[in-house]
């Protein structure tokens, strides 16, 4: 069984500091010169008496220099940069705006030209560092490349289009056309729920209750405690009291934070709440 082992880097591509002409895409036949879509022209390959034209020194060593800076830029782990003007296929890997992006549909300019971030059905985002849309806790002032700090802030539809399409306007429209909000986890915990983007209040499940035959003063209004001149009968509903005063108990009346939620406040830890764009 043949072996193979994988070459060395060349540090030095084929006609690297060659004399070399600046190849077209394309050129006539006519012309005698090389270009990258034909090559040499079939008049290169007519005699010199029957009029024909010898290939350029300068065109050769570009053939070369092309050829060889392309085998050191793969090697090198190169990935070509989106280009609107060509076809792609699924599975074609490209650089744009500094992010890796794998074709999952085809597009370009012979069907419909999609560019990378603008839609998922299309370009899938590589990234080993998280998925779009994702929140990560940081343990450090600055978010690091690749986030933002999810402070509830309006960016732009544009610049983090990625982004845009993976939570659209779920956590606020912006200023409804060239901006969106990010989630706002400033002071606030993460709750699971299938409904994604609801903000909840913070509160405590209110206090109430009474204690009777408690003789008051009138006009009695002490915090959380308030006197009254009527008690709660047990079927009656409210009926005077002819006797003892009543005396009742409602912590909303010191804080509106009481009765404003079910939930209560746990032992936090505060974190940079970020989220991947």
């Amino acid at each position: 069984m043949a072996v193979f082992n994988e070459p060395n880097q060349w540090e030095h591509p084929l006609g690297n500091n060659a004399d070399t002409s600046t190849l077209p895409d394309d050129a006539a036949a006519t012309a005698g010169i090389a270009s990258l879509q034909k090559l040499f022209q079939i008049i290169n390959a007519t005699p010199l008496e029957a009029g024909g034209i010898a290939p350029d020194r300068e065109d050769v060593n570009a053939l070369f220099k092309y050829l060889g800076d392309s085998i050191f830029y793969a090697m090198n782990g190169g990935v070509p940069s989106y280009n609107a003007a060509y076809d792609y296929i699924a599975g074609r890997v490209v650089l744009y705006n500094d992010n890796l992006y794998k074709c999952i549909q085809a597009n370009g300019v012979s069907s419909t030209v999609v560019a990378p971030g603008s839609n998922t059905a299309y370009w899938l985002r590589l990234d080993s560092n998280g998925a779009i849309g994702e929140i990560k806790y940081f343990a450090f002032n600055t978010p690091p490349d690749g986030y933002l700090v999810c402070n509830g802030a309006n960016v732009s539809r544009e610049t983090y289009a990625d982004l845009f399409a993976v939570i659209g306007t779920t956590f606020g429209s912006g200023d409804g056309s060239t901006t969106f909000a990010l989630p706002n986890l400033i002071d606030k915990f993460a709750q699971g729920s299938t409904t994604v983007g609801t903000y909840k209040s913070a509160g405590l499940p209110n206090i109430t209750g009474s204690m009777t035959g408690i003789q008051r003063k009138d006009g009695i209004n002490a915090g959380v405690f308030t006197g009254s001149t009527t008690r709660k009968g047990s079927n009656e509903g409210l009926i005077e009291s002819t006797g003892s005063n009543d005396v009742y108990f409602d912590a909303s009346q010191s804080n509106s934070i009481y009765g404003n939620s079910t939930t209560v406040q746990p032992p936090a830890l505060t974190l940079l709440p970020c989220i991947k764009y």
